[in-house]
Parts: structure tokens; sequence; C-alpha cells
């Protein structure tokens, strides 16, 4: 009897390693993207020039981004040529709580700004790696547009019991269930919002710059929800 035992439980483990051993694990080696990227759509196109006023890197004044899609093309104002990419946009605040707007100065959008390439200037590749913001200029109002969503049905039960004698009676009462919230759209312009790239500027000798630079918003929306 223990060795019928012994022979079932080794052939049962047998099996269970055999399973095990033939599952494929999925990789996640696909890599991440930190921004949000839910209710956002903005184009981050412009002529960035540095905040300060001077040069952004070396003897860069401004850089030309010309974005489609999620791809980006680069110019620099020594014509040198970069490409690169730009991530999901993600919503990062709230606008205020009791007049709906976000108030000039907050940051209302971001997201990651890649672009590598020869700097014609210095003979050195580049690769620059960064943040871009959009910031509100003056207070940026939304459109709100009340939602309602229905859910699943919910079942209750009533039991009734009356005694003496005892009497139990069920009552079963069905009810859709239904939430109602709004939805805020908020639109980027010209004239509300600007566009702020923080990034590090590194060519492959070693030189790396701080790069803090600004351009006028191009165009886009993003939208936020409350219950």
């Amino acid at each position: 009897m223990r060795k019928t035992i012994s022979i079932i439980m080794a052939g049962t483990i047998s099996g269970l390693a055999a399973m095990f051993l033939g599952c494929e694990w999925e990789s996640t080696e696909d890599g991440f993207n930190t921004s949000k990227g839910a209710g956002a759509s903005v184009n981050f196109s412009g002529v960035y020039r540095a905040q300060s006023g001077g040069v952004l890197a070396g003897d860069i004044t401004q850089i030309v981004v010309s974005q489609a899609g999620n791809s980006i093309e680069v110019w620099d104002s020594n014509n040198a040529y970069y490409t690169g990419s730009v991530g999901s946009p993600g919503v990062i605040s709230s606008a205020d709580s009791v007049s709906g707007l976000y108030s000039a100065g907050a940051i209302m959008v971001q997201s990651q700004l890649n672009f590598e390439g020869r700097n014609t200037s210095s003979g050195k590749y580049v690769i620059f790696s960064g943040i871009v913001h959009a910031v509100a200029v003056t207070d940026v109002q939304g459109t709100t547009t009340s939602v309602t969503v229905s859910g699943g049905t919910n079942n209750s039960t009533t039991v009734n019991i009356n005694a003496p004698p005892v009497t139990i009676n069920n009552q079963t009462t069905d009810a859709t269930a239904t939430s109602t919230g709004s939805t805020t759209t908020y639109s980027l312009t010209e004239a509300n919002s600007q566009y702020i790239l923080d990034g590090n500027w590194q060519e492959e000798n070693g030189t790396s710059y701080s790069v803090s630079a600004i351009a006028p918003a191009a165009s886009g929306t993003f939208t936020t929800a409350s219950n």
C-alpha cells in the first residue's frame, strides 16, 4: 500500500514539474513610459528658445521641433538634424475645485521627449532626454459635460417573518444601478498656454548641457472626469 502511494505522489510531482517547465513566461522588456497618457492629445511642435534668452547648448540658440504622431524631427539653429519621439502625454494636475479652471502658471500636461543626432557644429553625436510641460499662461477654462452611466442590475431580497404561526414571505426586487458625473475638456492654444522643455543634452565626448527652453503652445486638448 505504501509503495502504491509513493508511486502516485512521485507521478503527480513529475507531472506538475513538466507542466511548469513547459510554460512560456511573458517578457516585460518592452520598456515603460512614465506619462499617464489618459485623456490627453497634445502636439508639442514649436520653436524652442532658451528661457534665459541665451544659448540652449554650446552655440545653439534654438531648436525647431516638428511632431507627427509620437515621432519628432528636430533642427537646431546651425541646421543640424535630429530624430526622436514623444511619449504619451499625461494630465498631472487638477483644476481649481471651485472655479474649475487652471490658473496662470499651472502645469497641466507633460510628456517625455527624446531625440538624437549629430551636432554639425561640434561634430559630436548628441543624445537628448527630457520632459516637456504644457503650462498655463492665462487662466484656462474648460467645457463641462454631464455624464450618466448605467451599470448592472442590483438584486435585493426582503424576508418577512410573521409569528405565530410562522410565515416567511420572500420578495425580490431588481433595480438598475446608475451613476452621474461630468467630464471637462480643456483646449491648449498659443493664447493661453506655452511649452517648457527641460532636459539633458549629452554629447559623445562627455560634454553635457542642462537645457531649459520655452515655446508658444501649438494645439491640444485634455479631459478630466469627476463623479
